[in-house]
């Protein structure tokens, strides 16, 4: 594992394209079906969201922020 993170600069197309593949999917399923019926069919699209709705929905930035945090199913509520 080479943990750089700007390493994707290194050849800006290539990653840009790698990007696009990987993230498509779920761009599309949240433009037909809207953000809360796509992580409904798509439950890897939760794992990105970290504020939803004005709440924080990732438990690890409450801690970092030392601010309220709740689970991403209780705001879909």
């Amino acid at each position: 594992h080479y943990a750089v993170p700007n390493m994707p600069g290194a050849t800006p197309r290539t990653s840009t394209m790698a990007l696009a593949k990987g993230n498509i999917e779920y761009l599309l399923a949240i433009a037909k079906d809207g953000l809360e019926n796509a992580i409904q069919h798509k439950p890897a699209l939760a794992t990105g969201i970290n504020i939803y709705k004005g709440t924080i929905t990732y438990e690890n930035l409450g801690i970092t922020l030392e601010l309220d945090y709740k689970p991403l199913k209780e705001v879909l509520i």
